[in-house]
């Protein structure tokens, strides 16, 4: 006997949720690690979003340090440019960094997280700062742009 599906009665299906067992359609149907789930039951808890797995952890290090190296170093170049951008060009390599190590955490957030893409914004500033030259550090703007990135990297990866 044919089953359809539970939120679109006239979809047949022989799918069933892996928690709930509930028949669902390739439209409903979420992949989790333990098998195809419904939507209601593939929600992740807040914790569970918080908390990654290692190897999370080392692909958004990885990926913030080289978005860090990089993205400083083309900063510093654009700083010979655009002397008065520091502000603009530190908001926008931390937005970068946040970007690059959320991907790489899939999705993931909370602390450790933050801290990974505070600690990528804070590289990828001092990295600017020595193709820039030291002396960028003792203006204001030049303390600005080093705190910008971590700031703002970090604030992407807050719950």
């Amino acid at each position: 006997m044919p089953e359809y599906c539970a939120n679109h009665p006239n979809v047949e299906t022989r799918v069933h949720c892996a928690e709930c067992g509930k028949p669902i359609c390739t439209q409903c149907m979420n992949q989790t690690p333990v098998g195809m789930k419904c939507a209601e039951c593939s929600k992740l808890s807040r914790g569970q979003i918080r908390r990654g797995k290692p190897e999370q952890y080392v692909t958004a290090a990885a990926a913030g340090i080289g978005t860090a190296l990089v993205g400083g170093f083309i900063a510093a170049i654009l700083l010979e440019v655009l002397p008065f951008g520091t502000i603009i060009l530190g908001v926008g390599l931390g937005f970068l960094i946040g970007t690059v190590v959320k991907k790489g955490a899939k999705g993931n957030r909370g602390g450790g997280f933050m801290w990974i893409a505070a600690g990528s914004g804070l590289l990828g500033g001092l990295m600017a700062g020595m193709v820039f030259g030291i002396g960028l550090y003792f203006s204001l703007f030049g303390l600005i742009y080093l705190a910008a990135p971590a700031v703002v990297a970090a604030l992407m990866l807050r719950e």
